[in-house]
C-alpha cells in the first residue's frame, strides 16, 4: 500500500514538473508560440481555384503586440472580398445520406452605408447597374432586362411596390451597389452547379419546388432575386411568388416581442449619439 501511494505520488509530481518545463520553455520563446498556418484548397466561382491560408486551432499562447493593430488588414482576414466567392462543402454529404432539401439564408450584398458620419461629405456611388462598370457579370445585362418583366410574378404585400432593381445614381441609404448585385449573380452560379448533380432544381422545375421568402428591405429583395437568376435553371416569373417576411429573425408572429423592438431602436439611437459625439 505505501509502495503504490509513492508511486502515484512520484507520477503526479512528475506530471507537474514536466508541465513547468514546458510552460518555461514557450515563455524565454524556446518553443514556436505563433499559429501554425494550414493551405485549404479551394474552388473559386469564376471555375479557378486557389488556396486558402487558415490558422491551426492548436491552442497556443498570444505573442505580445509590438505594433498598433490594423483593422483594414484585420478585415480582410476574416471576410471574403467583395468580388470573390470560395467555395467549401456545399453539395456534400455522406455516402448513405440522401439530400431532400436545401435551405439558403444569405444576407444582403454590398450595400451603400446605413448612417451618415456626422460632418464629413457622404461618398459618391452610383447604384445604377451598367454592364460595362467594375464588377460586372456575364449575366448581369439579362438579369436586368428579366427584372423589367416582375409584374408576372407573385408578390405578398407590400413587396409588390419595392424596387426590384437598384436604381439611384447617388447611392441612398442602405441601397444595394452593383458589387452586392454581382455577389449574389456568383453565389447563385456556384450553388447552381454545386446541387445541379442532386437534381434538386431540374430544368422544368415547380413553383412547389422554390420557397422564396425575404423581408421588405429593397437591399434584400434585389439580393435574393439576384441570387435566383443565378441559381434557377431557367428564370419564369409565372412560377415564383415572393412571400414578405416581416421579422429579421425570420419566425413570423412566434418571435414577436415588442420589449424587445424597443431595445434595439433605443440601442441605435444610443449608438447613433454616440457617433455624433465622437466627431
Amino acid at each position: 500500500m505505501l509502495a503504490r501511494n509513492r508511486f502515484l505520488l512520484l507520477v503526479v509530481v512528475g506530471g507537474a514538473v514536466l508541465a513547468i518545463i514546458s510552460l518555461s520553455l514557450q515563455f524565454l520563446n524556446l518553443m514556436p508560440t505563433t499559429p501554425i498556418v494550414e493551405e485549404r484548397p479551394f474552388q473559386a466561382a469564376d471555375g479557378g481555384a486557389g488556396v486558402a491560408l487558415g490558422k491551426s486551432r492548436k491552442r497556443v499562447f498570444p505573442v505580445p503586440h509590438t505594433q498598433e493593430p490594423n483593422p483594414i488588414s484585420e478585415a480582410y482576414g476574416y471576410c471574403n472580398i467583395p468580388n470573390h466567392t470560395e467555395q467549401a462543402w456545399e453539395g456534400h454529404s455522406p455516402a448513405d445520406y440522401k439530400l431532400l432539401s436545401v435551405q439558403v439564408m444569405i444576407r444582403h450584398g454590398d450595400r451603400y452605408p446605413l448612417y451618415s458620419i456626422p460632418k464629413t461629405k457622404r461618398p459618391a456611388i452610383d447604384c445604377t447597374l451598367s454592364v460595362n462598370r467594375i464588377p460586372s457579370h456575364p449575366l448581369l445585362n439579362s438579369f436586368i432586362g428579366h427584372m423589367g418583366l416582375g409584374g408576372r410574378g407573385h408578390w405578398e404585400t407590400p413587396l409588390s411596390s419595392v424596387p426590384r432593381l437598384p436604381n439611384h445614381s447617388a447611392c441612398e441609404m442602405g441601397e444595394l451597389t452593383q458589387t452586392g448585385v454581382v455577389q449574389h449573380l456568383r453565389n447563385g452560379q456556384l450553388l447552381h452547379q454545386t446541387y445541379k448533380r442532386h437534381n434538386l432544381i431540374p430544368s422544368d422545375w415547380s413553383p412547389r419546388q422554390v420557397w422564396v421568402e425575404t423581408t421588405g428591405k429593397s437591399r434584400t429583395l434585389q439580393s435574393g432575386l439576384a441570387f435566383l437568376y443565378g441559381l434557377l435553371p431557367d428564370f419564369d416569373w409565372t412560377k415564383l411568388t415572393v412571400r414578405h417576411q416581416w421579422s429579421t429573425l425570420f419566425c413570423g408572429s412566434a418571435c414577436d416581442c415588442p420589449a424587445r423592438n424597443r431595445y434595439l431602436e433605443e440601442e441605435q439611437r444610443r449608438q447613433y449619439r454616440l457617433r455624433v459625439s465622437d466627431t
